[in-house]
């Protein structure tokens, strides 16, 4: 007896799509059997990890003709800088010849607000700053991670910027950062959570709260 051939018509449900519904808040989704592809099991077909963006602002600058390459083209001398990462040539693209026009601000040192958002004469007299890279990629592609984007710096600084030009508070504690990527919360922090469940908070205005906090 022949039976006829299953044809799979479904397509795997994207997470995007799923959270339509929940406009406004940022929920960390895990991933569910509709997200998956029609055939195999998940250990077969490994979800692709998201793509991260790293700005890292150098704020004394570099000598640069110990960073830049002499000759274009992927056939390029390494210099002293990219000699650092020869075992990962393949894998970046040096870029020259760029720059942000009038930062000629109040400072000699201004220019590190605008360093991600290019807005001009910063730190002078009507200076508005905007929305840096960082914060326009998180918009797009921060509900893929368990958080949106971390704003981080070694003397207090940000380098991050909202919509409206404000300006992100920056972590620039190594061990407060620690804790909130690895360590779980206090017991006293726990239970002061499970107290405000208890008080018939939805457990949307929970996430709601997490969502609102920047480290």
């Amino acid at each position: 007896m022949k039976t006829a051939p299953h044809i799979a018509t479904r397509r795997a449900l994207d997470r995007r799509h799923f959270l339509k519904g929940a406009a406004g808040t940022a929920l960390g989704l895990p991933l569910l059997e509709a997200m998956l592809p029609c055939f195999g099991r998940a250990a077969d077909n490994p979800v692709d990890s998201p793509k991260r963006f790293v700005a890292m602002c150098a704020t004394l600058g570099f000598h640069t003709p110990h960073l830049f390459p002499e000759k274009t083209g992927s056939a390029y001398a390494l210099t002293p800088y990219l000699e650092k990462l020869k075992d990962h040539r393949s894998d970046f693209t040096v870029l020259s010849g760029l720059s942000h026009p009038e930062q000629q601000g109040n400072s000699g040192h201004a220019s590190e607000m605008t360093w991600l958002t290019s807005a001009k004469r910063p730190g002078l007299a009507g200076f508005k700053n905007t929305v840096s890279l960082d914060q326009v990629i998180a918009d797009k592609v921060g509900i893929e991670t368990r958080y949106p984007y971390l704003a981080l710096s070694t003397g207090g600084g940000s380098m991050s910027w909202t919509s409206t030009g404000v300006e992100i508070p920056s972590e620039d504690s190594p061990s407060r950062l620690f804790k909130a990527l690895f360590v779980d919360g206090t017991e006293k922090e726990i239970e002061s959570d499970i107290r405000g469940l208890h008080r018939d908070r939805s457990i949307l205005d929970t996430v709601l709260g997490l969502s609102l906090i920047h480290i």
